[in-house]
């Protein structure tokens, strides 16, 4: 059986960082990538680059290697290559954003802080090892998410959580009462809209055969990256184990009254 290509967009769930943004050259996504080069301090900067190569560029790098390397010349570079992508640690310019947009060239933006050399071995990895990615990626969420409710409880949770999929987050009980976050659009509106989707992606908080409550997000489920699932999954089960601790209280609080 031939394997299922990588695509550019997947690689953006399975490696690159939170808060990565797209830039520009949104057609090209679904682009299969073949390898992974990053800028070197030297000449030839890519070394060899083919087409269906992810770039990685530092692009203060690149401007001390010559001041007219900059990233509307990296793009046309790239693009008339082949390349299935670009990643930069710097904003696009609206004029470059059109470059990529008109030349089909995705271009990632990531964290200023973000280590391209440890991006490039995650991105590798994640090309041969797609399944062994997303495990990592995903206890990787789990420690995130599990640290932030320990230091803060729910409301860290939902600030935690708000952060890695850049959109709102809410967490409510049965009865819709709000626990942490903010309100999401169409929270409370269950009526769904002319096309059957609700205006909010809903995950349900569930632990011993009950449901709980629910995670919400503020993007309708058709247009959550699976990344973003994945994150709002894990939060559920954190928040599960708070809500039955509470649900147990509460019942016990109503049978000693009882008593």
């Amino acid at each position: 059986a031939t394997e299922t290509p990588v695509t550019v967009d997947a690689l953006w769930d399975l490696a690159l960082p939170p808060g990565t943004e797209l830039a520009g050259g949104a057609q090209g996504l679904s682009g299969r990538v073949e390898w992974v080069a990053a800028l070197r301090a030297s000449f030839p900067m890519f070394g060899e680059l083919g087409e269906g190569y992810l770039a990685l560029a530092r692009l203060e790098i690149a401007r001390s290697l010559d001041p007219s390397l900059t990233a509307g010349r990296l793009i046309e570079e790239l693009a008339g290559a082949q390349a299935a992508a670009l990643v930069l640690d710097e904003p696009l310019t609206p004029e470059d954003t059109a470059l990529a947009d008109r030349l089909g060239l995705p271009v990632l933006v990531v964290p200023a802080h973000t280590d391209l050399r440890q991006l490039e071995r995650d991105l590798l990895r994640a090309l041969v090892d797609r399944e062994g990615q997303w495990a990592r990626r995903e206890v990787e969420a789990r420690r995130l998410l599990q640290q932030a409710y320990d230091r803060h409880g729910l409301p860290g949770l939902a600030e935690a959580l708000t952060r890695l999929i850049a959109a709102p987050v809410a967490i409510a009980d049965t009865q819709g009462r709000l626990l942490a976050g903010e309100p999401a659009p169409g929270a409370g509106e269950d009526a769904p809209g002319a096309d059957g989707a609700l205006a909010h992606a809903e995950f349900a908080i569930q632990g011993s055969g009950r449901t709980l409550g629910c995670v919400l997000l503020a993007s309708p489920a058709a247009e959550l990256r699976p990344v973003d699932a994945l994150y709002a999954r894990q939060a559920a089960e954190i928040c599960a184990l708070e809500m039955l601790q509470q649900v147990a209280r509460q019942e016990t609080e109503e049978r000693l009254g009882a008593d």
